[in-house]
């Protein structure tokens, strides 16, 4: 299973990246009924795009 890491918290506030295995939240794809969901504005730490799955609604 996936856990959340928050290690980007502190340049990248109000952002949730998810990171898989340990590869790296710029590394884990997301989807939402099959599509991919857009990268975050702001990269993660100021190095790497990632997906804010704090925007993914709970109903989904």
């Amino acid at each position: 299973q996936g856990q959340q890491n928050t290690t980007g918290a502190q340049s990248t506030p109000g952002a949730q990246a998810v990171d898989l295995r340990g590869l790296g939240p710029n590394h884990t794809l997301v989807l939402v009924n099959g599509r991919r969901v857009a990268d975050f504005p702001l990269p993660l730490n100021g190095r790497s795009n990632f997906t804010d799955v704090g925007n993914i609604p709970l109903g989904m």
